[in-house]
């Protein structure tokens, strides 16, 4: 972390370890905590995966999790869930044709 002690008055420190001294902002970035990247079983895909499949934002996709709109399984013993391949592509497809279906009949 930069030492604090080579500024002069001005200078505070919030705790997002950005540093804010007369009108200019440096961000630091905070050691990265976890482990490795999460690897999804075969036939599974994690949430960031399934969420880029179907074009959602992660946040979205996540709210669909909670509304059982997408279901989400769990293994034992773990805490994270993931998404059935299947499940995704085909929910992936029916998005995509309906999109499809509704540009061409804007264009009839």
């Amino acid at each position: 972390m930069t030492d604090l002690t080579a500024f002069t008055s001005g200078v505070t420190l919030n705790t997002e370890y950005r540093i804010i001294t007369e009108g200019k902002q440096l961000t630091e970035k905070r050691p990265r905590l976890g482990g490795a990247t999460k690897k999804a079983p075969d036939g599974f895909y994690t949430a960031q995966e399934a969420a880029q499949k179907l074009d959602l934002n992660i946040s979205t996709f996540r709210y669909y999790v909670r509304q059982g709109k997408i279901k989400r399984h769990v293994p034992p013993m773990r805490k994270e869930g993931f998404y059935r391949k299947d499940e995704i592509d085909r929910l992936a497809s029916e998005i995509k044709t309906f999109w499809e279906q509704a540009e061409k009949g804007q264009q009839d």
